[in-house]
């Protein structure tokens, strides 16, 4: 009886929990790129405005040591969030303002950071060893049904408000982001009540996890730092630029996909594609170790710009066909992810190989937009298919360098 106590306790706060840590990150790094757009910046700045949003993970192996997450992780979990709902509520206000506007989102970035640590940490602390399938479960769906209502419905309510208010954009957008202040807004005085009367469970077992990171050295081998930058770069690059793609308009080289049918094809078959991709590539991981994946798996991640490549040469206009490549995309994306992930997790260092991680995706987002405007969506991801051959050199090197420790 105390065991399902305790776990309907921890069901009453997981999923809204995680769900506010999904959604943010889609709000930061994907729903942004459209906003952005449609205020008037081309391909090039919003891309470069976007990637400085990836800032705070860059450094988080710097500012995460600093904070004694494991006593405090709920109450940033609750200042960050009312500071969210402050932080969105003024978003929406300056959102005529594009200087304004950057500096709100690289705050929301920044706080976004700072919940998403809270948040694991308030799980291992909260949770202890009583973590289950169950609850992994929880979390995974939570976050999906955050993808499905960042870039699903989110931007399909855009649309919406466009179609009615004849294309009012900025007024269109102002209302979406009332909308997520409120979301956070009830998810914090949520929060507020149900994790308030917690007590830790895995205090200790958290800080021998912790003890344990503090004794790591802070290197890693040079083939690991290359594979980390390298492996996943063309298919950051080709992803998002890929988003921009679907709503540009066809006479620029786009398909010009409405904010409604952006929403439906993103978040709904993209988000069934990548989930799974990745819940394949997991299993495969447990099977063969990742070893054995990381060869055909580059070449998976290939696939993504094969896509586009045909879909900015021939831009078809049937949303079924689209949909089905949107869901050939995400499905690759989401097994060569698997193996990735399951690597850096190999890793002795795990915070740097995250901010790694981080640098990557920020260096791809900076030069997607630049290299797009210069050569058009076609060459473009002609050019990242290109860059797919640096994934495999990468995997070479991290498999002959590498110790064989990585691969178990």
């Amino acid at each position: 009886m105390k065991h399902n106590s305790e776990q309907m306790s921890t069901l009453r706060w997981l999923p809204t929990l995680y769900f506010a840590k999904g959604l943010l990150y889609v709000i930061v790094f994907f729903v942004s790129l459209l906003m952005l757009r449609q205020t008037g910046l081309d391909n090039a700045e919003t891309t470069a405005c976007v990637a400085l949003c990836y800032l705070p993970w860059v450094l988080k192996y710097k500012w995460k040591p600093l904070v004694d997450w494991q006593r405090n992780s709920q109450r940033i979990i609750l200042l960050t969030e009312l500071l969210l709902v402050m932080a969105f509520t003024v978003l929406a206000f300056v959102l005529s303002s594009l200087w304004m506007t950057l500096v709100l989102l690289l705050l929301i970035a920044c706080l976004t950071s700072v919940h998403n640590v809270a948040v694991d940490t308030f799980y291992k602390v909260a949770v202890g060893k009583e973590d289950s399938a169950t609850y992994r479960t929880v979390r995974e769906l939570s976050r999906k049904l955050a993808d499905v209502v960042g870039l699903g419905v989110l931007v399909m309510l855009v649309g919406n408000l466009q179609v009615v208010y004849r294309n009012a954009q900025v007024f269109s957008w102002r209302y979406t982001t009332y909308c997520v202040a409120l979301i956070f807004l009830l998810l914090f005085f949520w929060h507020l009540m149900c994790l308030s009367r917690l007590r830790p469970r895995g205090l200790q077992l958290h800080q021998d996890e912790a003890a344990l990171e503090s004794v790591t050295g802070h290197r890693l081998p040079a083939a690991s730092v290359m594979f980390l930058l390298t492996f996943l770069f063309a298919a950051i690059m080709q992803g998002k630029m890929a988003v921009l793609f679907l709503v540009e308009n066809r006479s620029s080289g786009g398909l010009g996909f409405s904010p409604q049918e952006f929403g439906f094809v993103m978040g709904t078959v993209g988000v069934l594609g990548v989930t799974i991709g990745v819940v394949a590539g997991n299993k495969l991981v447990r099977r063969l170790g990742v070893g054995p994946l990381l060869v055909p798996m580059g070449v998976v991640l290939a696939l993504p710009s094969i896509v586009y490549t045909l879909l900015s040469y021939w831009q078809p206009s049937e949303m079924w066909l689209v949909s089905l490549s949107v869901l050939i995309e995400q499905l690759a994306y989401g097994l060569g992810l698997s193996a990735y992930l399951a690597y850096q997790t190999s890793l002795p260092n795990k915070k740097l190989a995250k901010s790694l991680m981080a640098v990557s995706m920020m260096a791809a987002c900076a030069l997607s937009g630049l290299l797009q405007v210069q050569m058009g969506y076609n060459s473009f991801f002609i050019t990242t298919l290109s860059l797919s051959v640096v994934t495999l050199i990468s995997v070479c090197l991290v498999r002959k360098y590498s110790g064989s420790e990585s691969f178990v």
